[in-house]
């Protein structure tokens, strides 16, 4: 069975009794303007395989209720608000092939039990638009690879919590040289203007005497 409600201007929040639903295939409930959480008794729906939640006003936090979704292949959450971490039960998602969750506020370190998701395609997965990093080079790797156009990390509204060494290397870098320049610019504040005449530059070497 399958609910089609995308669409349609729908607003409030979405009422927990649909995880009553035992027999439901999939839910389509995007491109509405939903608000509130996102009911953990949606977790309940053994038989769901499409969820599609996108493109509404959502709030709050992913529950862990959804890793209990053990044949859910398609999530999509992106396009609301939501925030907090992406939680460790969605590992257990063994069946998912794409999810989308970009353009909301979801931060802090992901975890570790994404590579578990075995079935996630190559190239078909977006985690854009979030606060999302981590130290994990293996995960980092993974959702490289699964992330459309690859580059999950460098797609994040706000990466410094989780920049790489490179990447701090950079940072650190550059902020030197914002602070040697200020350094320099109070050394000449104090130098006087009579000793800062500019000489000439040193005669080229005559190579001819070698």
């Amino acid at each position: 069975m399958s609910l089609f409600l995308n669409g349609n201007q729908l607003s409030g929040s979405i009422p927990p009794e649909l995880g009553n639903l035992s027999n439901l295939d999939d839910l389509f409930l995007y491109d509405n303007l939903l608000s509130g959480r996102i009911p953990p008794e949606l977790g309940n729906l053994a038989s769901l395989s499409y969820l599609y939640l996108n493109d509404n006003q959502l709030s709050g936090s992913i529950p862990q209720e959804l890793g209990n979704l053990g044949g859910l292949q398609r999530l999509l959450l992106a396009g609301n608000q939501l925030s907090g971490t992406i939680p460790a039960q969605l590992g257990s998602l063994n069946s998912l092939r794409y999810t989308y969750l970009e353009d909301n506020q979801l931060s802090g370190p992901l975890p570790a039990e994404l590579t578990d998701l075995g079935s996630l395609q190559d190239g078909a997965s977006n985690f854009c638009n979030n606060q999302l990093y981590t130290g994990n080079a293996v995960l980092r790797a993974f959702l490289d690879s699964k992330q459309i156009g690859g580059d999950w990390e460098g797609c994040q509204a706000a990466s410094v919590p989780g920049l790489s060494v490179v990447g701090m290397g950079v940072l650190f870098a550059l902020l030197m040289g914002v602070a040697l320049a200020s350094v320099r610019r109070a050394e000449m504040a104090l130098v006087p203007a009579s000793s800062r005449l500019r000489t000439s530059a040193p005669p080229a070497r005559d190579r001819s005497s070698n």
